[in-house]
């Protein structure tokens, strides 16, 4: 994406949001999620 980015061709992409957050909100992405998802958790209860 940052190679597209970077390329004259991007010039025809105005006005666009595109995320760019590593793959953290995939479902399932490894340990990283589960460990957020119960700090919310623990945040939550207390």
């Amino acid at each position: 994406l940052s190679v597209f980015l970077a390329s004259p061709l991007a010039s025809y992409i105005t006005g666009a949001l595109i995320v760019a957050d590593g793959g953290q909100n995939l479902p399932g992405s490894g340990a990283w999620t589960q460990l957020m998802a119960a700090g919310m958790t623990a945040s939550q209860i207390t």
